[in-house]
């Protein structure tokens, strides 16, 4: 008898394929490459898969495999489908639970007990912060702690080979044991999805046959910035909604934007600046024109996304920003922060007098001694207060240091910050109005528009 291609299965039991204890078995046959993005955490996850197919080489050389790893990062970001195709990828079988299943000692022991049969094998985590840090919940939570542990213990020391993924929200919830050198010691962050992610999954959306065939997926990536996989389908199925709910045959892209607006920045007022008069419509686009030009000016290499007058229900205006952008922080920066912040006011006053110094702009001067404070008293950039700490030595002294000093030293900055931006607005005030005028006319600009409109000369 000649045997071809033999092949070595798990033989799966009956039970573990349904709901049989809370325990579910599973062969993913999700891979890496049916995942969008995530280039870097595909690239370290593949390593590790690599890793557990040569267990029998690591060990002659005598190198023990780690225990786990743990897979963190905003919700939303596909952490437990990465997990499924590392399981894919490492050729083994996957056990799932939650962090709220292991709220139980019992169950500790039985999806362990499980995994024994399958070894080796995947357990697979997910909300594992769930489990509380020892110390902060009671002997109980202790307890239920110390189980795990001494499960991951045992089979990191046994020929069982079962290898952990955890996946959390919030790292800084797990008890620091769980991830302490030989246990879940793989940490992987799993970030939003990248540019080329988003745009090969708006893509995707985008094949639905109600959106205008004329939409360029490249118009949407700046606004998604930041974004999960989660909240872009959160956005293609409101699109639809609406489409349906108003009986409109094709979706727009200025639809497409309004629903990632609605879902970023709340959605709009239902009193809107237009109805509130034309004095009060144009105020708004000072205010705002005030912002956008200055941030220009003093900051070019932050990318706007966004300037509007459309009242949401955070702002009656707004300019918003490209999310996750990484900006050198240097005390300039901070000074350009504080004074972008303030523009919006002295915008105003130079409009209108002290007309202009109204209520509207108390999110702004929040922002600006924000600005002005971690300046001061984390980053010690004042130079009356150089190089200190102010908020660490707070902190560990459990007093409060230096607060003469630390109110003088605000006050100076945001008094030499609200100089600057006055002059900066007299200066500019021109493309301010241009900026105003175009805000009325259209209620919405983005950064390309905004500067074509800037750069262009003056009727």
């Amino acid at each position: 008898m000649t045997i071809d291609a033999p092949q070595v299965n798990q033989i799966v039991f009956t039970e573990d394929m349904g709901v049989s204890g809370g325990i579910n078995m599973d062969f993913p046959n999700i891979a890496f490459s049916d995942i969008a993005g995530h280039k870097y955490i595909k690239s370290r996850l593949g390593e590790v898969a690599s890793l557990l197919k040569q267990r029998n080489t690591l060990t002659e050389l005598g190198v023990s495999m780690p225990a786990g790893m743990l897979l963190y990062g905003p919700p939303g970001t596909g952490k437990t489908m990465l997990a499924k195709a590392f399981a894919h990828e490492a050729s083994l079988p996957f056990i799932a639970c939650s962090g709220t299943d292991i709220l139980s000692e019992s169950f500790i022991s039985s999806i362990f007990e499980r995994a024994r049969k399958y070894a080796p094998c995947i357990i697979f985590i997910d909300e594992i912060d769930a489990l509380p840090s020892r110390g902060t919940m009671g002997p109980r939570a202790d307890a239920l702690v110390n189980r795990l542990l001494v499960e991951i213990d045992g089979f990191a020391s046994s020929k069982d080979e079962i290898f952990i993924i955890g996946a959390t929200n919030l790292k800084d919830k797990l008890d620091p044991a769980l991830t302490r050198s030989g246990r879940l010691d793989l940490n992987f962050e799993v970030p939003s999805p990248d540019k080329a992610a988003r745009k090969w999954l708006l893509s995707e959306l985008l094949s639905h046959s109600l959106y205008d065939d004329g939409i360029d997926v490249n118009a949407l990536l700046l606004p998604t910035t930041g974004l999960t996989g989660a909240d872009l389908n959160k956005i293609h199925r409101e699109a639809v909604l609406t489409a349906i709910r108003n009986k409109v045959e094709t979706i727009t892209l200025t639809m497409l934007l309004e629903e990632i607006y609605t879902l970023k920045y709340g959605a709009k007022s239902v009193v809107n600046n237009k109805n509130n008069g034309n004095e009060r419509l144009r105020e708004t686009a000072i205010h705002e024109a005030g912002h956008a030009v200055i941030s220009k000016l003093l900051m070019p290499e932050r990318n706007i996304e966004q300037v509007s007058i459309i009242a949401r229900e955070r702002a009656l205006g707004m300019v918003s920003y490209e999310a996750g952008q990484e900006l050198k922080q240097t005390r300039a920066h901070w000074e350009a922060l504080t004074c972008v912040a303030l523009a919006g006011r002295a915008a105003q006053v130079e409009y209108s007098g002290e007309f202009g110094i109204d209520t509207g702009a108390s999110s702004d001067l929040t922002q600006a001694t924000h600005y002005a404070w971690v300046a001061i008293a984390r980053f010690g950039m004042h130079p009356s207060l150089y190089n200190l700490d102010i908020d660490y030595l707070n902190k560990q002294s459990k007093s409060s240091l230096f607060e003469c000093d630390i109110e003088q030293a605000v006050q100076e900055w945001i008094a030499d910050a609200t100089d600057k931006t006055s002059e900066l607005v007299t200066k500019h005030w021109q493309e301010i109005v241009k900026l105003a005028d175009a805000l009325i006319e259209e209620e919405t600009i983005d950064e390309a528009q905004m500067m074509a409109l800037l750069e262009a000369p003056s009727s």
